[in-house]
């Protein structure tokens, strides 16, 4: 299995974590399970799931046992969501499990290497999980995959497009209604992504129909943020670079005169994008 492959995968998860985070309820409790990094986000208890992936996002910056022990300085997350020591313990053996899946046996991304893994994933939840916990856990994961998978055999079956266009449709059908949102969602976003190759004039008016006169004129506003944004890290990066050129100059002191520079560049929500930026930035 290439890389490429297990991508395609991942994606898949992300995206429904994303969709979870941007459209689900969200906590506004105090801090008091989150790390230092996540101090500036609500806690994701959208389900259970999605709690135990936001908790597990500060993992690097502390160990599993300071996670734990976050996670469960709060009873009602553990009330609310069905979480208790014994069901974390074994999300992790699962995630370590699910990372060591043997790749190599996989050289092409092909419908019969997807379909393979896919079966390895789902044994290894039945291995670790029960059925409740399974459906609590991956249902929706597991439908998208699943999904992804359907929709790759009906594209490479030899039919006409009317065809694979209604065999398609068929299988959306049979599907829960918020797996059916998120293919909606999922094809609006490949619209919009496509729109972006458009001249401005084109893109607003393609943004119109698809979102409406509103979401078109939000979607402006954002690329102008965004503009901006780029803007202020490129002229950063090249104050940046100067300090860290600069000679006879002690490490200590470049490292605070670039956290000066960064408090006056940026406001205080975005210094931990731009750090991370700068990371990016050194590896490449």
């Amino acid at each position: 299995m290439n890389t490429t492959t297990l991508a395609t995968f991942g994606f898949i998860s992300v995206l429904t974590g994303v969709v979870s985070f941007l459209y689900h309820s969200q906590d506004t409790e105090s801090h008091t399970t989150q790390s230092p990094s996540q101090s500036d986000t609500h806690i994701d208890t959208s389900s259970t799931r999605d709690l135990l992936d936001y908790t597990l996002t500060s993992m690097g910056e502390q160990d599993l046992t300071q996670i734990r022990e976050r996670l469960f300085s709060a009873p009602r997350h553990e009330k609310d969501l069905a979480i208790d020591e014994s069901l974390f313990d074994t999300f992790i053996f699962y995630k370590t499990a699910l990372a060591e899946l043997e790749t190599n046996e996989f050289h092409t991304l092909n419908l019969s290497a997807l379909q393979q893994l896919n079966q390895q994933i789902l044994d290894l939840q039945n291995h670790y999980f029960t059925p409740q916990q399974i459906t609590l856990l991956f249902d929706e994961e597991n439908r998208l995959r699943q999904l992804a998978i359907d929709k790759i055999d009906i594209n490479t079956r030899d039919l006409d497009p009317d065809s694979k266009a209604l065999l398609l449709q068929e299988t959306l059908a049979n599907q829960p209604d918020y797996i059916q949102r998120a293919e909606q969602d999922n094809l609006l976003m490949a619209q919009l992504s496509q729109s972006l190759k458009q001249d401005r004039q084109n893109k607003y008016l393609t943004r119109v129909n698809l979102v409406g006169e509103e979401g078109a004129q939000r979607l402006e506003q954002l690329d102008q943020q965004k503009e901006i944004f780029n803007q202020s890290l490129e002229n950063y990066l090249e104050k940046r670079q100067d300090i860290l050129s600069s000679p006879g100059i002690p490490d200590e002191i470049k490292h605070d005169q670039i956290a000066e520079l960064r408090q006056q560049s940026f406001d205080t929500k975005q210094w931990r994008r731009v750090e991370a930026l700068e990371r990016i930035y050194e590896q490449q």
